[in-house]
């Protein structure tokens, strides 16, 4: 027997945006533009109104993607000095080792484990087990906090390939480079 229960509406608003940043080193604004995506979803019992649940997922997903657009960074330098900013590195240390915190939880669980097995067998091999998650935890996160591409010219060379996109000068520039790209995804 089928017992209906409701429905699920999701949405999803994709759009570009220019944002306006102040350098802190050179002190100069400069301007980046940014796509996202903001996504919402609603739950809608099966008495109540449908089109309601709709309109709060739609809703959800504006106001996801307006706090994106608002608040949103990607790791490019300034254009003026080629100074990365500081929320800029932590994106770009972020989208270079996502893996990074799926390894520490690994480490941390192997190190749970270790313990927990010295404690409930007297002679389990202790530290000698849990010791290699301890070492790879450090190493793995000692590497991304190391990554700083204002010190390292090989670190910022990374990151102009893996994110070619550009900053801008002045609002017009980069207004005209979003009028391009929207030309060029029509065409």
């Amino acid at each position: 027997m089928i017992i209906p229960t409701g429905m699920v509406h999701d949405a999803a608003i994709t759009a570009e945006g220019i944002r306006e940043l102040q350098c802190e080193k050179c002190h100069r604004p400069f301007f980046l533009r940014l796509a996202r995506t903001g996504k919402g979803r609603s739950t809608a019992s099966f008495l109540e109104n449908q089109e309601k649940a709709a309109s709060q997922a739609a809703d959800l997903a504006q106001a996801r993607l307006e706090w994106k657009l608002a608040s949103g960074v990607d790791p490019v330098p300034c254009p003026h000095c080629d100074f990365y900013q500081p929320q800029m590195v932590k994106e770009a240390r972020a989208r270079l080792f996502p893996w990074s915190i799926g390894i520490a939880a690994v480490a941390i669980c192997h190190f749970g484990l270790g313990y927990l097995l010295s404690v409930v067998l007297p002679s389990a091999p202790g530290l000698v087990f849990f010791l290699p998650g301890i070492m790879a935890l450090g190493v793995f996160l000692l590497l991304r906090q190391a990554f700083d591409p204002n010190r390292a010219p090989s670190a910022a060379a990374r990151l102009r390939k893996r994110f070619p996109q550009p900053s801008y000068r002045t609002l017009e520039v980069a207004q005209a480079a979003s009028a391009r790209v929207r030309e060029h995804a029509q065409a």
